[in-house]
C-alpha cells in the first residue's frame, strides 16, 4: 500500500517537472535573436542608438557599425531613439533580421532650448529667447566666444572695444540700460555665474548659447538681469559613443588695406617747419629767431622719412589648437577638452596666450539619481602696452616728426627724440621694445550637482560651484625708455608688481514639479540660491633702481604700495510656474527676491516678478486651410522687472580715506571722511514690455521671429552734485529715468535638408 502511494507521488512529480520543462522550452523557443543595423538616410551607420523593448528596461545600443542584437518575441514593440533623429517604433513578428533607417528630426520647434534654471521646447517659449547651436559656428577660427556670436543674434550687439590681443568684446542686449552701473549682460556657464570675462573660455567647448532678452525670460536672475542674460552650455559625452576631434587653425592679422590717418611724410613736414620759421623771421614775431634751423633748410633730403605707424606695427599670427575626447556608457559620460590659443598683436611686443582644460563628467547612479562634476582650469599670459587714451604709445608715435630716425648712425636705437619746434619725446620704437607689461592669470571654474527623481514628477537638484582666480601684473620702465609725450629720457626707472586674488562660491537648491493631466501641463520651480564673492588686491611700486638690468621691484631703493579687500554676498528665493492647456495656450509667471549686502539696511531686498503668455494660433481648427503654407504661428506678450546691482561695494556707507595732519609742526597720518553715505541707495530697476509673433512656412523651412519691446530704467545710479559747503562735491543716489524701445526681426531658413544636407 505504501509502495503504491510512493509510486503515485513520484509520477505526479515527474509530470509536474515535465510540464514546467515544456513551458520553459516553449517560452525559450518563442524568443528570437534579432539582429539588425541602424543607419541614416545616407546609409551611414548610427552609433549608440538606443534600442529598447517598449514598456520594459530591456534593450541594447548599436555598435560602431550601427549593428545591434537583442532577444525578442513576436508582438514586442522596439523603440529606436537617437538625438537629432525622429524616434521610431517597430512591431516584431517572426523576423530575425531588421534594418532600420532613422530620419533626421527637422522640426525646429521641437528643439530643446536652455532657459532660466532649466530647459523648454522652443515652441513653448513665451519670452524673447534666441538660441544658437555652437556647431553652426564651427567654421569660424576665432579665439573668443564674442567673436563667434557677432552678427548672429538679433538685438545683440558685440563690438571690439580695444585692439589689444585677447581682450575687448563688449556685449549689448537691446542697447544700453544704464549710465553708471554697467551695461554688460550676465554670463552663466552650466548654471555657474562667471566672475571673469569670456576670453577665459575655449569656444570649442561650447554646445549651445541662449540669450534671454526680455524681462520675462531673464527675471529669474533678478537684480543682475537688467542688461540681459547669456546662458552657455558646454559639451557632454554621449551614451554609447566615443568622439575624438582635433581642430587646428592658423591665420594672419594685418593692418594693410585699412584706412590710415593722412600724415605728412619727411619732405612735407620739413617744408612745413621751414615755412613756419620763414614766417616768424619775415614778420619779426620772435627776435631770437633769425634763421631757419639747419635740419629744415633742405626738406627734400628726407624723402618719405620715417613712417612711425608702420614702424610700430606688424603682420601678426593667430593660431589655435584644440583636442576633445567625449565618450559615454549607460552609467558614465565624460568629455575632456585641451586647448592652446596664441594671438600676436599688430602692435610690436604684444601677445596673448591661453592654455585651457575642461572636464565634464556625469554618472547615473541609478534610475533616480544622477551626479556630475565639471572642472575647468585656465592659464592666460598677456603682454600688452597702453594703446588706449589720449597720449598712448601709438598715438604719440604717429605724432613724432617723420624727419627723425629711431636709429643712431651706428645702428643702435636712439634714446631721446629732439628737434627744433618739436616736443621732446622718447624713442617710441625703443619704448615698445624695452618696456615690460606682463599679466599672468590663473582661474578655475568648477561645479558639482546631483539630480534626484523623487516621485511622480517631483525632482530635486542641488548645485554648488566655485570660481577662483589669481592674477599677477608686472611692469618695468627702464631709464632709457621712460618719460612720455613732452618728456624725453633718460629718467629714473620705475617698476611695480600687483597681485589680485578672488574667489566666489554659489549654492543652489531647486525643487521641480512637472506633470501632465490630460490637456493640462504644469511645470513649477522653487529654489534658494546663495553666493559670496571675495577679492584681495595688493601692489608695490618702486623707483631708484641701480640700473636697468634687474627689472624686479625688489631691486628698487624706494618702494611704496597698498592693498585692499572687497566682499559682497547675495541670497535669493526664486519661483516659477508654467501652465499649458492642450499645448496651445501658454502661461508663465516668475518671481525672484534678492537680498544683497551692497545696499543699505532700508533697501537690502527687492522683488523681481514677471508674467508672460503665448497662444499657438496655428493649432486652432480655423487655421487648417493655411497650415500647408504657414504651419506655425504663435503670439507672445510679456511684462517683467529686472535689476542692476553694479553700484560697487558698500557705497551707501560714508567711506574713510587716509590724510595727513599737522600737529606741533610735525606731519602725522590721519583719516577723514571720503564721501557721504546714502542709506537709501538701491539697485536700478528696469521694467520691460515685449510683444512678439513667431511663424514659420513650408514645414519650418523658413522661420520668422518679430518682437517689439519697450524698456524703462528707473532709479538710475548717478553722482548728484551737492553744495561745496557740505565738504563734498557730490553724492551717489538713485535719480532719473532711462527709456528705450525697438523692433527686432529674425529670419532663419533651412535651405538644405535630407539627402541634400
Amino acid at each position: 500500500m505504501r509502495k503504491t502511494q510512493r509510486m503515485k507521488k513520484c509520477r505526479r512529480t515527474q509530470l509536474l517537472f515535465l510540464f514546467f520543462l515544456v513551458v520553459s522550452n516553449a517560452a525559450l523557443y518563442a524568443q528570437n535573436v534579432l539582429k539588425g543595423r541602424v543607419t541614416d538616410p545616407a546609409d551611414d551607420p548610427l552609433i549608440g542608438v538606443n534600442v529598447v523593448i517598449k514598456g520594459t528596461t530591456t534593450g541594447t545600443i548599436s555598435d560602431i557599425d550601427g549593428n545591434f542584437e537583442l532577444n525578442v518575441s513576436p508582438g514586442h514593440v522596439l523603440t529606436f531613439t537617437y538625438m537629432g533623429y525622429v524616434p521610431q517604433e517597430i512591431t516584431i513578428t517572426n523576423q530575425t533580421v531588421l534594418n532600420v533607417i532613422l530620419q533626421e528630426d527637422t522640426k525646429t520647434l521641437d528643439e530643446i532650448v536652455v532657459a532660466s534654471y532649466g530647459t523648454q521646447k522652443k515652441r513653448n517659449l513665451t519670452g524673447a529667447v534666441s538660441s544658437l547651436n555652437a556647431s553652426d559656428l564651427n567654421d569660424l577660427p576665432v579665439g573668443q566666444l564674442g567673436q563667434k556670436l557677432q552678427g548672429q543674434i538679433a538685438g545683440v550687439q558685440i563690438n571690439q572695444t580695444t585692439g589689444k590681443p585677447g581682450e575687448g568684446m563688449a556685449f549689448r542686449i537691446r542697447g544700453a540700460a544704464s549710465v553708471n552701473a554697467g551695461n554688460e549682460p550676465l554670463f552663466v556657464v552650466d548654471g555657474m555665474v562667471l566672475s571673469t570675462g569670456l576670453n577665459m573660455i575655449n569656444p570649442d567647448e561650447i554646445e549651445s548659447f541662449s540669450v534671454l532678452k526680455d524681462a520675462a525670460a531673464a527675471s529669474l536672475y533678478g537684480s543682475r538681469a537688467a542688461n540681459g542674460v547669456v546662458l552657455i552650455t558646454t559639451k557632454k559625452g554621449r551614451k554609447g559613443k566615443t568622439d575624438i576631434q582635433f581642430n587646428a587653425s592658423y591665420g594672419i592679422q594685418t593692418l594693410k588695406g585699412l584706412k590710415r590717418l593722412d600724415m605728412m611724410d619727411g619732405t612735407e613736414f620739413a617744408q612745413f617747419q621751414k615755412e613756419i620759421y620763414e614766417d616768424i623771421i619775415k614778420y619779426g614775431r620772435d627776435p631770437k629767431i633769425t634763421e631757419v634751423p639747419e635740419v629744415y633748410r633742405n626738406p627734400e633730403q628726407y624723402g618719405k622719412g620715417t613712417d612711425w605707424y608702420d614702424l610700430m606695427t606688424r603682420t601678426a599670427a593667430v593660431q589655435n589648437y584644440s583636442l576633445s575626447i567625449m565618450s559615454g556608457t549607460d552609467k558614465l559620460s565624460s568629455a575632456i577638452f585641451f586647448s592652446y590659443f596664441n594671438q600676436e598683436g599688430v602692435i610690436l611686443n604684444t601677445d596673448f596666450e591661453r592654455f585651457s582644460l575642461r572636464s565634464n563628467n556625469e554618472y547615473q547612479v541609478n534610475d533616480r539619481v544622477k551626479i556630475g562634476l565639471n572642472i575647468a582650469p585656465t592659464l592666460t599670459l598677456t603682454n600688452n602696452h597702453s594703446t588706449d587714451g589720449a597720449w598712448n604709445i601709438l598715438n604719440s608715435a604717429i605724432l613724432m616728426s617723420p624727419c627723425l630716425s629711431p636709429y643712431e648712425e651706428d645702428g643702435s636705437l636712439a634714446i631721446a627724440m629732439n628737434a627744433p619746434n618739436i616736443f621732446p619725446q622718447p624713442n617710441w620704437l625703443r619704448v615698445i621694445q624695452e618696456r615690460t607689461n606682463k599679466y599672468k592669470s590663473y582661474s578655475i571654474i568648477s561645479n558639482a550637482f546631483a539630480d534626484i527623481d523623487i516621485w511622480n514628477g517631483i525632482s530635486y537638484r542641488f548645485q554648488a560651484g566655485v570660481d577662483i582666480g589669481n592674477g599677477n601684473y608686472r611692469y618695468f620702465n627702464p631709464s632709457t625708455s621712460s618719460g612720455g609725450m613732452f618728456t624725453a629720457p633718460p629718467e629714473k626707472a620705475t617698476g611695480g608688481y600687483d597681485s589680485n586674488f578672488y574667489y566666489s562660491w554659489t549654492v543652489e537648491n531647486l525643487l521641480n514639479y512637472n506633470k501632465t493631466f490630460g490637456d493640462h501641463s504644469v511645470d513649477a520651480l522653487l529654489g534658494y540660491s546663495a553666493q559670496k564673492y571675495t577679492q584681495e588686491f595688493a601692489q608695490i611700486n618702486g623707483t631708484d633702481f641701480p640700473d636697468d638690468d634687474i627689472t624686479w621691484v625688489d631691486a628698487a631703493a624706494t618702494k611704496n604700495g597698498g592693498s585692499s579687500m572687497q566682499q559682497w554676498s547675495m541670497v535669493s528665493l526664486i519661483a516659477r510656474a508654467n501652465y499649458s492647456h492642450k499645448d496651445r495656450y501658454l502661461l508663465q509667471a516668475t518671481i525672484r527676491r534678492d537680498g544683497c549686502s551692497r545696499f543699505g539696511p532700508d533697501n537690502k531686498y527687492a522683488n523681481f516678478p514677471s508674467v508672460s503668455a503665448g497662444w499657438i494660433v496655428s493649432d486652432e481648427a480655423f487655421m487648417e486651410p493655411v497650415n500647408s503654407v504657414m504651419n506655425y504661428l504663435k503670439l507672445r506678450v510679456s511684462y517683467g522687472l529686472t535689476g542692476n546691482y553694479n553700484i560697487g561695494n558698500y557705497n551707501y556707507i560714508a567711506g574713510i580715506v587716509t590724510s595727513n595732519y599737522v600737529f606741533g609742526n610735525s606731519l602725522v597720518p590721519g583719516k577723514v571722511p571720503g564721501n557721504l553715505g546714502n542709506d537709501y541707495l538701491t539697485w536700478e530697476e528696469s521694467s520691460q514690455v515685449d510683444v512678439g509673433v513667431d511663424f514659420s512656412f513650408l514645414n519650418d523651412r523658413i522661420f520668422v521671429m518679430y518682437d517689439y519691446y519697450r524698456k524703462t530704467t528707473d532709479g538710475m545710479l548717478y553722482q548728484v552734485d551737492i553744495p561745496r559747503s557740505s565738504g563734498f562735491g557730490d553724492i551717489q543716489s538713485n535719480i532719473g529715468e532711462f527709456r528705450s524701445w525697438g523692433h527686432e526681426i529674425t529670419i532663419s531658413s533651412r535651405n538644405l535638408t535630407g539627402d541634400l544636407k
